[in-house]
């Protein structure tokens, strides 16, 4: 089952307590007030312990905001004043009366900027967002903001390949090599999806500080997959399940070999054109995104970081957690898997196998947990300003989904807590 903050299976496979991580541009730094997964591009340095480059971060990020700490105004951090809703349903009665009540009161205990969640029944779809967009200008936080979704992306990743599977471009026993340049030995496109692969992510620490100074130096993630292939650290593949974002960049390459068009194409082609969805893809230079915020200790003030630059998903997390998609596309993605519309229910059901000899908590880009005793099927996400999480129950048909602007927001607990409140609901 999910424990504490997050899926206990991320953290049997590193097999160490987790950091309080916090992710900026996916690189390590200091986090307060959740747990995740340790990974490269979404897990957290203690920054503590390093209060030289502290202060460095706090005046690069002050300076790309145009902020300075005596211009602080503290009635700025108030956020759960405004609220927006929307309700799709047969009938005018709300599905989930509840969930404006149970945001606002997260949003205004924990101090945090922004939340948009939705809870998805067979009845209907409602939507609700408490917050703010721009704290310093009082714009809201509407439910149809585009938002960074982490690690959410492997959930659409591993969809598009096994979808490449079922129209005969790969199969997932190929060899990687078979398609991608690289020594990747045995490995197989199922194992790279898996988290078996034995590959360990490129360790970016320092790397962060160099971005903050020069946003063009980050890492890009052809350097990152050329780092973990040489590392010591990989061991034989089939033998453990290893978290690593690099496992899904190789798998973004072996999609653009096999498919013979890039990510991009590939994913509108077979996913998100046939589903109509328009704002779920790859971030890019041209993606807009609210503001997005991250601070340095569990009750300081939200620092804003609008004015780094956008398009981290196409230069480094790409299709390992670079995507962006709204409410609607993503309970659009989630309703259509688990229906059988993108994939056939037994390449689902290989997806949503957590367990076999090998892998323990997840399947094919999916966390396996469960709640309350019912099978739940999701994936959380951290990528810089942004958390997010999303959780499937096809006994009850129902979906959550909670997206953040705050890098701070304990999004996994929150959408458990939503689950759990409409299955308990439903009866």
């Amino acid at each position: 089952e999910a424990a504490g903050h997050g899926f206990e299976s991320h953290r049997q496979l590193e097999g160490e307590p987790l950091a309080r991580p916090f992710s900026v541009f996916g690189f390590r730094f200091s986090v307060f007030g959740f747990e995740k997964p340790r990974t490269v591009l979404e897990v957290g340095m203690t920054a503590l312990s390093r209060s030289r480059s502290l202060v460095l971060v706090l005046v690069v990020l002050f300076a790309a905001s145009g902020c300075s700490s005596d211009e602080a105004d503290p009635s700025s951090t108030s956020t759960a004043v405004s609220v927006t809703t929307s309700t799709a349903a047969p009938a005018a009665e709300e599905c989930a009366p509840w969930l404006e009540e149970t945001v606002a009161a997260t949003v205004e205990a924990a101090g945090l900027v922004g939340v948009a969640a939705a809870v998805v029944t067979p009845e209907c779809v409602e939507q609700v967002a408490v917050g703010y967009s721009d704290i310093e200008n009082q714009i809201p936080l509407g439910v149809d903001e585009t938002f960074r979704i982490g690690s959410i992306s492997k959930t659409i990743t591993a969809a598009l390949a096994v979808r490449l599977a079922e129209e005969g471009y790969l199969s997932l026993d190929d060899p990687v090599a078979d398609h991608v340049d690289g020594d990747f030995g045995d490995i197989t496109i199922e194992q790279l999806l898996s988290h078996t692969s034995g590959l360990t992510d490129f360790d970016w620490e320092g790397n962060i500080w160099d971005y903050l100074r020069d946003p063009s130096a980050i890492a890009d993630r052809l350097g990152a997959l050329d780092a973990a292939l040489a590392s010591s650290a990989r061991i034989d593949p089939g033998s453990i399940q290893r978290y690593a974002n690099v496992n899904y960049l190789a798998a973004g390459l072996v999609i653009e070999a096999a498919s013979g068009s890039s990510f991009e194409a590939a994913l509108e082609e077979f996913v998100t054109g046939p589903l109509g969805i328009e704002s779920t893809s790859v971030e890019s230079s041209a993606t807009e995104l609210p503001g997005h915020y991250i601070r340095m200790t569990p009750t300081g003030d939200p620092i804003p970081l609008g004015d780094l630059p956008t398009g981290l998903g196409s230069i480094a997390a790409w299709s390992a957690g670079g995507m962006v998609s709204t409410l609607d596309d993503l309970t659009a993605f989630v309703e259509a898997l688990f229906a059988d519309e993108i994939v056939s229910a037994e390449s689902l059901a290989l997806m949503t196998e957590g367990s076999d000899g090998t892998r323990s908590g997840y399947g094919l880009g999916m966390d396996v947990s469960s709640v309350g005793g019912t099978p739940v099927f999701g994936h959380n996400g951290w990528i810089i300003g942004f958390s997010s999480s999303f959780r499937h129950a096809p006994e009850g048909g129902m979906t959550v989904i909670v997206f953040s602007n705050d890098g701070s927001t304990d999004a996994p607990s929150l959408a458990e807590d939503l689950l759990s409140q409409a299955l308990a609901e439903a009866g």
